[in-house]
């Protein structure tokens, strides 16, 4: 293949490992979250803020705002999480710019570090 289909590739592997991201984090399941971003340990103020009793009916979408950049076997995107949840009865919605770190291991590309940028 020619180092463009390869970049192509490589970052339609990335969207979807983001898409998968986005769709745990819309789950509020811990556990799951930790099976895409091993370092999540409920610490994080986006797990503080999804784990509130006052956020119902969550809905989540992600979309890339630069990257993936990537070099060799790490790259990098940052990503604006959008939740789209209730709050006591209310409508609201919350954007989340967040730096995810990916890295390529034997088993693929995994995420190794998301950090909020607020």
């Amino acid at each position: 293949s020619t180092p463009a289909a390869a970049d192509a590739g490589v970052a339609s592997t990335i969207d979807a490992l983001i898409g998968r991201f986005v769709r745990a984090l819309e789950t509020r399941d811990l556990d799951r979250i930790k099976r895409i971003d091993a370092e999540a340990d409920g610490t994080d103020r986006w797990w503080t803020f999804l784990s509130g009793p006052e956020v119902t009916d969550l809905r989540a979408e992600g979309r890339i705002l630069s990257g993936p950049d990537v070099e060799g076997d790490e790259g990098s995107a940052v990503v604006e999480v959008t939740f789209h949840y209730r709050a006591g009865g209310a409508a609201a919605t919350r954007p989340w710019p967040m730096r995810i770190t990916f890295g390529r291991d034997a088993d693929g590309w995994r995420i190794r570090t998301v950090r909020t940028l607020q």
